[in-house]
């Protein structure tokens, strides 16, 4: 994959000893998708999504540290390839007759995820391991002659429309049991749970 060159300085104590680099080799990623559309009119849209992704993190070796002293900082990673599975639809009401000026979407969808990150070199830094993930959310887009929340026009600035959406996602990821680090401190059980909410506002122009 290609590669990501960082150069910085070495501190300690907030002291600079030397200047430091290092090169991250990101993954090739290659995706296989398909969409349908299995209501399509002028008052409803209903979209299926299934998306398969392959992140290929097998150049990803190690992420030592050159320092301009000539000392090196061993950082091993030596990460694998990883499959990532992802369904997701929206339900979208058009101009509903409670609602006339806008449309309105209801979303969900969920992911399983492989871990690239072997037990060697696991981190709490990155504490990864298989997920799951599920998630539902809510959009809202207003078009003239409506007003976002009842007091914006929707057609301000001149603007097509204003949106809204609304997203939760739980990330539950399998229990993992680390053996063999190179850190053998981290040897043992680790599990995450992961809650992520978001609200955004947008204009179309």
């Amino acid at each position: 994959g290609p590669n990501l060159d960082l150069k910085g300085d070495f501190l300690a104590g907030g002291t600079r000893l030397a200047g430091a680099s290092t090169t991250i080799e990101l993954p090739d990623i290659y995706t296989w998708a398909i969409a349908g559309w299995p209501i399509r009119n002028a008052q409803h849209e209903w979209k299926v999504e299934v998306d398969l992704d392959y992140a290929d993190w097998s150049g990803f070796k190690d992420l030592n540290l050159q320092l301009s002293n000539g000392a090196v900082i061993q950082n091993p990673r030596n990460y694998g390839d990883a499959w990532v599975l992802m369904v997701g639809t929206e339900f979208k009401a058009l101009s509903p007759s409670a609602l006339p000026h806008w449309n309105v979407a209801f979303r969900t969808g969920y992911v399983r995820s492989e871990s690239p990150i072997p037990d060697r070199t696991f981190e709490p830094a990155v504490p990864d391991s298989d997920f799951n993930a599920f998630s539902a959310g809510l959009g809202f887009l207003c078009h003239a002659p409506g007003k976002f929340l009842g007091i914006l026009p929707c057609d301000i600035f001149g603007a097509k429309a204003i949106g809204m959406d609304l997203a939760y996602q739980a990330l539950l990821y399998d229990e993992r049991n680390v053996q063999n680090n190179q850190q053998p401190l981290l040897n043992g059980k680790w599990d995450t749970t992961l809650h992520v909410g978001a609200l955004s506002v947008r204009m179309n122009f």
